[in-house]
């Protein structure tokens, strides 16, 4: 059963995996309007007043460059280089549109903002990573940890089950099949669980990294 478990393991480990390709893969469109106020450049005096781009020294201004899936590129001058950064959430220019706009509002309370647009992180500029794109960078075969976690719970905690109550492993009576199951289905439930958070983590780590001003 140990060799199983093992073998189990592996798999596990091996879904791991997140695809960020499409963040190096595009061809940018034109400019993009943000709102009738601030035009398509942000200039200094937008990036205080609606807390943008904090972490950028020496900002100057920055322009959005619309991608053809989803996302943009965001052309950013500073006193002394340009930099580009890459976001590529669905919805991403409306979900800045929304912040722009009710800025006042979100200031105070972000909850209702980024359960609207289902945002769980940041990247290093500010900008929102939606739970729509977590699900975009898994393994398209696996998902992620997130099966393979589970598989791993069903059939370990299920064999573990079967263990204790035939150790001989010479019959699969009917009280080992009864004991197994269910411990099987609850293994299963937490290893999803388990799996997925460690998935979002990943992902979300993966995101951030892709995201990087260069």
């Amino acid at each position: 059963m140990k060799k199983v478990i093992l073998l189990l393991l592996m798999i596990t480990f091996l879904q791991c995996t997140y695809n960020t390709r499409y963040y190096r893969n595009y061809e940018t469109l034109g400019q993009l309007m943000i709102n009738e106020e601030i035009g398509d450049v942000i200039n200094s005096e937008e990036r205080e007043k609606y807390d943008l781009f904090k972490e950028i020294q020496g900002f100057i201004s920055a322009t959005l460059y619309g991608l053809p899936d989803a996302g943009y590129e965001t052309h950013i001058e500073t006193t002394d280089k340009e930099l580009r950064a890459v976001t590529r959430t669905p919805l991403a220019i409306e979900i800045l549109r929304d912040y722009i706009d009710r800025y006042e509002e979100i200031r105070e309370d972000k909850t209702a903002f980024e359960r609207d647009w289902q945002i769980v992180a940041y990247d290093d500029l500010g900008q929102p990573i939606t739970r729509v794109e977590l699900k975009r960078v898994g393994t398209p075969a696996t998902n992620g940890c997130g099966y393979g976690c589970c598989l791993l719970g069903s059939v370990s905690t299920g064999l573990i089950g079967v263990y204790i109550f035939d150790p001989e492993g010479d019959a699969y009576n009917v009280v080992s099949t009864l004991c197994g199951a269910p411990g099987g289905l609850i293994g299963s439930a937490a290893g999803a669980y388990i799996g997925g958070e460690i998935d979002n983590k990943k992902a979300i780590e993966a995101i951030k990294k892709a995201r990087k001003p260069f």
